[in-house]
């Protein structure tokens, strides 16, 4: 029983902290109480998996003394429950914050972000975002070794290497809709209704398919969503710290745009299914338009425009974007 189980928490910290305000009296006092921790860490794996947050309250507040090497340790051969304990004790959920008898080093922070990656891919880059008291060289190994380009683009910019940063996270992009074709070339017309990406023909509309671009991106790109937004916050990133350094300069958002213009060049949609291309059309419309939006915070639209219109495209395509950038900045 899960609420049973929990009670070993309050038991265990009770004992603990009963037997530490005796410890002083005599040897076997000292003793027994030497007994109850390294019982507490004999089990912690079990603690861990019936509730990491307890029982990483427990570690820091009656256990930890300082020594948080021999607890790593402990746990060697339970890497998913020694993940459990730390992330719960570095990224605060026990407390308030980390503990303060808890000082982990490089090592141990390098070693957490390998965790992450292994288990929790996911939070690696909101973590390296939101710290900054890891390795950074090491982290970018860790994140290349798993595929997480999001954050190893994050760690490219804090070195200074902002180009290859955005480079990296729109060669991104550009995989995730390759991918994507080959997914959708799986699915039925049926299948994308279901999903809310292809909406039904009405009867005064038979026969023409019309697609929600925003569901479709929720649905389908994921990924692909996620890392335009790495894209952009570079290019945010970069336009504020450049402020009153080099107005006018908009390169990267220069770059993010020629590269996203040329993505649909690259996708051969007139090759795909109808509807393949209308649904592809539409997540990249939507892209753009998240894209354009933010970037006219910080180019004026006139460059946006004459960057899009000088383009060597075929009518039809500058046709599509100009419809696309004259909707979204009505």
């Amino acid at each position: 029983e899960p609420s049973f189980q929990r009670r070993v928490f309050d038991f265990a910290s009770s004992e603990v902290e009963q037997w530490s305000l005796r410890a002083h009296e005599s040897a076997q006092h000292a003793e027994t109480l030497a007994g109850m921790k390294a019982a507490v860490l004999s089990r912690v794996a079990v603690l861990v998996e019936v509730d990491r947050v307890e029982a990483a309250k427990l570690i820091a507040a009656e256990v930890l003394e300082g020594d948080h090497k021999r607890l790593l340790a402990t746990l060697q051969d339970s890497p998913r429950q020694l993940y459990g304990l730390l992330s719960a004790l570095v990224l605060g959920q026990a407390e308030e914050g980390p503990p303060q008898n808890l000082h982990l080093d490089r090592d141990d922070l390098r070693h957490l972000v390998s965790l992450m990656a292994r288990f929790e891919p996911g939070n690696v880059y909101k973590y390296l975002s939101t710290h900054s008291d890891y390795p950074v060289e090491d982290c970018i190994l860790v994140c290349r070794e798993h595929n997480i380009t999001d954050a190893e683009a994050y760690l490219l910019e804090r070195k200074g290497d902002i180009g290859a940063a955005l480079d990296l996270i729109l060669r991104t992009i550009d995989k995730c809709f390759e991918t994507l074709k080959g997914k959708l070339r799986s699915m039925s017309q049926g299948d994308l209704v279901r999903q809310g990406v292809l909406l039904r023909p009405t009867a005064s509309r038979v026969g023409e398919l019309s697609v929600n671009g925003k569901v479709a991106l929720a649905v389908l790109g994921e990924e692909m969503a996620r890392s335009v937004r790495v894209a952009i916050e570079v290019c945010e990133r970069s336009s504020i710290e450049a402020q009153g350094e080099a107005q006018g300069d908009h390169g990267l958002w220069n770059y993010m745009l020629d590269r996203l213009l040329v993505t649909k060049r690259l996708l051969k949609l007139g090759s795909e299914a109808l509807d393949r291309r209308i649904v592809l059309e539409a997540m990249l419309t939507e892209i753009m338009q998240i894209a354009w939006n933010k970037m006219s915070a910080y180019v004026p639209l006139a460059v946006i425009c004459r960057k899009i219109m000088v383009r060597r495209f075929r009518l039809t395509c500058q046709r599509w974007l100009g419809e696309r950038l004259i909707t979204l900045f009505n």
